[in-house]
């Protein structure tokens, strides 16, 4: 046992955080990113090591933030809500998987309706990501790629959900999901409209995890929801 709950943290505070790591993304995206791609890195290869190291940071500051609190390495588990998953906390990752794949289809469908009907561009793969079928030569992205996922879903994960989300339910109780949903959709702002099919995983994962209290929720859906959609398309192809 911990022996301690952890500090309460505003939705000021928590802003604070997920803005600097916005801030971080956008410069990556905007500043970083094209001159790699003129010296030839390839987009998708530029995007995911970019925007990786960013997330790596957020996976070694969620341990910095926890050890700074005084807690000891066994506590970690139970800190971070990194318990071992139930067989109810299993199916409520199943569960948040289907439906949000449903609702994330059913924004897509409607947003690709509603730009044909009004006449306005929309790209259902956002460009920043770069994401495309793999030409000859490039199975080497595949490994980036997995290094990318490995710091993506571990650094989100681990400091959206595993550290602030508990600290700003302490702070803000049983509706700090919602604040950290709205965080966490800021944080994908940098990519334009083209992540708005995001928005039921943005509110939803973060309230099953903070019902459940379990991270390992969100490590297993956003783990799935990003690597089927990375493989979908560099193995089927889109754009």
């Amino acid at each position: 046992m911990t022996g301690k709950a952890p500090a309460g943290l505003s939705f000021g505070g928590a802003f604070a955080v997920f803005g600097a790591a916005t801030a971080a993304i956008t410069v990556a995206v905007y500043v970083l990113i094209p001159p790699m791609v003129s010296a030839g890195i390839p987009q998708i290869a530029a995007h995911m090591i970019a925007v990786g190291a960013i997330f790596f940071l957020l996976l070694v500051g969620a341990f910095v933030g926890f050890r700074r609190e005084g807690y000891e390495w066994s506590a970690l588990r139970e800190r971070m809500w990194l318990n071992t998953p139930s067989g109810g906390d299993l199916l409520w990752a199943l569960g948040t998987l289907v439906v949000v794949s449903m609702l994330s289809g059913g924004v897509l469908f409607f947003m690709l309706w509603l730009s044909k009907t009004a006449g306005f561009h929309f790209d259902a793969n956002p460009p920043a990501l770069g994401y495309r079928k793999l030409a000859d030569g490039e199975t080497w992205i595949l490994g980036v790629h997995a290094a990318f996922l490995f710091c993506g879903i571990g650094g989100e994960e681990l400091m959206w959900r595993g550290y602030l989300l508990p600290r700003m339910q302490a702070g803000m109780g049983r509706l700090a999901w919602a604040g950290n949903g709205l965080l966490w959709t800021m944080l994908h702002v940098p990519y334009g409209l083209s992540m708005v099919n995001l928005l039921p995983i943005l509110f939803i994962l973060p309230w099953v995890v903070q019902r459940r209290q379990n991270a390992w929720i969100g490590i297993i859906v956003h783990g799935i929801v990003s690597a089927s959609g990375f493989y979908l398309i560099v193995f089927r192809g889109q754009g």
